[in-house]
């Protein structure tokens, strides 16, 4: 790899093999703030170290984010055909997607540009720092699907250096790109189904990025998470509304259905951000079945 990432060379090679998204892309990055353009600097400096260190081209990653984005259209489209989404069950997905090594390899990578060429992803992640540094004291830090472990790493950052950290993923897969991305290198990993998880200790703080939607009772995952964590804990989650995606079940309508399930499972809402994924507002987005990003921060 020899060019140094930028946003510019990024959708420039996007713009070569699909027009049409590089011109939304453009628009959607020139709606975001200075900030952004710090930010992204920093984390595509970070993504060209990770991309060398497991030996990933530039163009390899763009080719599976454009292979996301066309079937994240296909999703769509069957979405809008039959309200509902294509898959209901949890072994289902698994078998498809989180057992798979290449499905997840490139689900992925694909979803590391997306964290940076997507502006809800961006407001979600600014958001998160922005109250992040309220909860710099706590002892104790779970990351439930950890992804990439943005949120965890950006945790570590500020935490005491006494916080223990712990990171759980149903994908082996997800989990290894994870520690070659995280920058703290004393993290507990854990291969294992949420629901198979068991600690000795309760949790100052557990985040849970995007993955409500992936089980077929989020009311029981909700239930497991209250178990981990202390009573005066903090619960930092994030939910995508009418979001169809390989390996999404449960759909949510709207961003009321998912308060209302968590103040039924026992939680209050401290701070929370809805954002649109397109230039309308939050509600001709839900009434329209267009995806909204909730996120809150949460405590008993």
């Amino acid at each position: 790899m020899d060019e140094t990432i930028s946003l510019k060379i990024i959708v420039e090679k996007i713009e070569v093999q699909n027009p049409l998204h590089a011109k939304k892309l453009k628009e959607n990055i020139r709606t975001l703030d200075s900030n952004y353009q710090h930010w992204a600097k920093s984390f595509l400096q970070k993504t060209e170290k990770f991309l060398k260190k497991t030996n990933v081209s530039l163009d390899d990653c763009i080719t599976f984010y454009l292979k996301k984005v066309n079937d994240s259209i296909f999703e769509m489209v069957n979405f809008f055909q039959t309200g509902k989404y294509r898959y209901n069950s949890f072994d289902e997905v698994n078998k498809r997607v989180y057992s798979d090594p290449d499905v997840m390899r490139y689900n992925m990578l694909s979803l590391l540009l997306s964290q940076v060429l997507w502006k809800q992803h961006y407001i979600i992640f600014d958001f998160f720092k922005k109250h992040i540094s309220e909860y710099v004291e706590s002892k104790s830090y779970l990351e439930i699907g950890g992804g990439h472990g943005l949120f965890i790493n950006e945790a570590a950052k500020l935490f005491n250096t006494s916080c223990n950290f712990e990171l759980l993923d149903i994908s082996e897969t997800s989990i290894e790109i994870a520690k070659s991305f995280i920058d703290k290198k004393n993290i507990t990993y854990y291969h294992m189904d949420i629901f198979e998880f068991s600690s000795k200790r309760l949790f100052d703080f557990i985040s849970m990025g995007e993955v409500l939607e992936h089980v077929e009772k989020p009311k029981d995952l909700l239930k497991k998470v209250k178990s981990l964590l202390k009573p005066e804990g903090v619960f930092f989650i994030t939910v995508p509304t009418n979001a169809p995606d390989i390996d999404h079940i449960y759909l949510f309508n709207n961003s009321e259905e998912i308060r209302t399930l968590l103040k039924e499972s026992g939680f209050k809402i401290d701070y929370e951000i809805e954002v649109s994924t397109e230039k309308i507002s939050v509600d001709d987005a839900h009434k329209r079945k267009i995806c909204v990003i909730y996120a809150a921060f949460l405590s008993f």
